[in-house]
């Protein structure tokens, strides 16, 4: 960005002209070459012209630098910043250009004022629009990494900000024991914050400074609580949805730590389930190599559909069953609604053809076969304790 002044190329310069004998030249056309020397009264000239002024009664000389018949340089292109610069007369009292009259005189204010008007003495132009310039201390400067703004955004280290505002680097900001930076909108104001206490943490707080979101110095992350005690620590319900949730569903892991819903399996053993037990159904679970005791209930469907219970003991060496305990509309002995067992077969009492269970058993494995009455039975559940 450039600087401009109202600033002539040509300086006006005046002298009183007298001969060898001190004696004024007055009302006569004299000759001149000016001199522009840098550095000293004897130092390089950067720009020679010549002219032929007319003194006044006084034998004052005046002229205008920069506008006489050059001999060589250019007057516009001195460059008044780079050191001290000297005025060089030399006068021909008869008009023409045998000098014989010398002298020398610095140059102080004026001519500097033409640096002020030039280019040199604006601002250069940046590296796109919207570039500010800054204070380097010396002069006032532009480059391509400080702040543009381009009518609508303001960006630090890019010259085409998207955003209000948009930094491309690192951001650093201290204030003794706690920092914050405030985000806003029409409606509502965030704060991200550091704190030296507690915990040297961050935060993310609402505008009354309620802290929502926590992380301490050791990775603990607080949610809804601004003292976490675990890695993620939540005050509050969580909700975990990736498509595959649903009623019901538990989260599992893999090998690997990722966490799905999966639907949990069905009762495994020791518990089983058996509904609808017909004639011929078959029903296997593990029992153990030593023996099992095993808890049960059977739903009769022939007087008033009543349950009949028990504690068995299985023996899969010798395939026996043996009964420990039982309940039921007359327990211990073979009258209705009561289970007896003989050898591998337990038989259910029921006021109708009798139902049997009968054990056999493969690698600690006993499959149990139901005979009797197709309708007898309505439902069973079993519970396993294998030894």
């Amino acid at each position: 960005m450039a600087a401009f002044a109202q600033a002539p190329q040509k300086m006006s310069y005046q002298a009183v002209v007298r001969d060898a004998a001190n004696g004024l030249i007055a009302n006569q056309m004299v000759g001149m070459q000016i001199s522009v020397l840098q550095g000293s009264d004897t130092g390089t000239p950067v720009y020679i012209e010549t002219q032929t002024p007319t003194t006044n009664a006084n034998g004052l000389a005046s002229l205008e630098i920069g506008t006489g018949n050059i001999v060589s340089g250019t007057f516009a292109s001195i460059d008044w910043s780079t050191g001290t610069y000297y005025i060089k007369t030399e006068t021909d009292l008869a008009g023409g250009n045998t000098y014989t009259i010398s002298g020398a005189s610095q140059l102080l204010s004026v001519p500097y004022a033409l640096y002020a008007g030039g280019s040199n003495g604006g601002l250069s132009d940046g590296a796109a629009a919207g570039n500010t310039p800054y204070w380097n201390g010396t002069s006032w400067v532009t480059n391509s990494s400080n702040i543009f703004n381009n009518g609508a955004n303001v960006g630090i280290n890019t010259p085409t900000p998207e955003r209000i505002l948009e930094v491309h680097s690192n951001v650093t900001y201290s204030a003794g024991q706690t920092a914050s930076l405030m985000l806003s909108d029409n409606f509502q104001k965030w704060n991200l914050g550091l704190g030296y206490q507690p915990a040297k943490r961050f935060s993310i707080s609402t505008q009354d400074q309620t802290e929502r979101f926590v992380i301490t110095e050791t990775g603990n992350i607080g949610i809804g609580i601004i003292t976490p005690l675990a890695k993620l620590d939540v005050a509050g319900q969580i909700k975990i949805t990736d498509g595959t949730h649903g009623a019901g569903k538990v989260l599992t892991s893999d090998a690997n730590g990722l966490a799905t819903w999966t639907t949990p399996g069905a009762a495994s053993a020791p518990y089983h389930h058996f509904t609808g037990t017909a004639f011929g159904q078959t029903m296997s679970f593990p029992v153990g190599n030593s023996g099992a005791i095993i808890t049960l209930a059977l739903l009769e469907n022939c007087l008033g559909s009543r349950t009949v219970g028990g504690m068995i003991f299985y023996d899969p060496i010798s395939n026996e069953v043996m009964i420990m305990n039982s309940s039921g509309g007359n327990t211990g002995g073979a009258g209705l609604n009561s289970i007896t067992a003989a050898a591998n077969v337990l038989t259910l009492n029921n006021g109708c053809v009798p139902m049997t269970f009968t054990f056999t058993v493969t690698s600690d494995v006993v499959t149990i076969t139901v005979g009797g009455d197709p309708n007898g039975i309505m439902e069973s559940k079993w519970t396993v304790l294998g030894i």
